[in-house]
């Protein structure tokens, strides 16, 4: 099988809408637009907007990181602390960091202009 036009689009928009879903989950991660949901579930902005990885749908143990006790997860991609910790640390129970930041200002980006690549037979 050869990889043919409708493959070439198929692929195309495929990509186009995981790049819109990405700029979506940033414009909210930006204005934590789900603010409540996410204090809620005790996470930090990125863990709560960008931290979805795949995981075994398993119920599995782990040990939480602040006070060594035994827990039960629903999937595999256990959290660092359990809800109660996660709670008197202040802290985002997936990946053990500080739940609120500062307001961070975006870098300004200097794009480069786009030169076409000379082939070598091009002088």
């Amino acid at each position: 099988m050869t990889w043919s036009a409708d493959d070439i689009k198929s692929t195309g928009e495929s990509r186009a809408l995981h790049f819109r879903d990405a700029l979506r989950r940033y414009e909210l991660a930006r204005t934590d637009g789900k603010r409540d949901q996410r204090q809620a579930s005790y996470e930090c902005r990125f863990c709560f907007y960008f931290g979805h990885g795949m995981a075994g749908q398993a119920f599995t143990e782990y040990t939480c990181k602040g006070c060594d006790t035994e827990q039960m997860h629903s999937n595999t991609a256990v959290p660092k602390l359990c809800d109660d910790c996660a709670t008197k640390m202040d802290a985002c129970r997936r990946c053990g960091g500080t739940r609120e930041w500062p307001d961070i200002p975006l870098a300004p980006v200097k794009a480069k202009p786009v030169r076409p690549k000379k082939r070598r037979w091009e002088k």
